[in-house]
């Protein structure tokens, strides 16, 4: 493989390494960034090792989509996702219950809220223009009732 990134000029180029978890992986990539960074101590090369590591991103990716749509309730979803057809009531008791616990359906109750009445339509404009002083929308404040984490 190193032959591969030195004839096609793209050593240089390499970033991060994707591979599933387990320990084969340092198997391949460890000869790889020995050839490629021969500079490197052996404790740096560990280091770069460790921060070039990209686990498994399907999976990491995949779990990511789960939790932004399907939120810390997935039993809502694998009870619509049964065999069994259901009914209208049924369907709608769990799209109201998905709306209040995933961030999609927050922001879709949130939008809903806001176009039901003309008055909140209107200062909704004034806020997203900027037509509202700072002082008043601080002293609005914002909630923020999600479990993710904003770093």
């Amino acid at each position: 493989m190193v032959q591969l990134f030195k004839d096609f000029d793209t050593s240089k180029k390499l970033g991060f390494f994707t591979a599933e978890d387990t320990d084969s992986y340092d198997t391949v990539v460890r000869p790889i960034l020995k050839a490629l960074k021969p500079q490197l101590t052996k404790y740096r090369r560990a280091n770069l090792e460790r921060q070039v590591r990209i686990r498994c991103f399907g999976h990491v990716l995949n779990l990511s989509a789960k939790a932004f749509f399907e939120g810390y309730s997935s039993e809502i979803f694998d009870s619509a996702y049964n065999k069994d057809k259901l009914d209208v009531n049924t369907e709608l008791r769990l799209l109201t219950e998905w709306r209040k616990c995933v961030s999609v359906g927050k922001l879709h109750n949130a939008v809903h809220f806001i176009r039901r009445s003309s008055q909140r339509r209107g200062q909704f404009l004034v806020i997203i223009t900027g037509r509202i002083r700072a002082d008043i929308l601080q002293e609005r404040g914002l909630w923020l009732i999600n479990r993710t984490w904003w770093a």
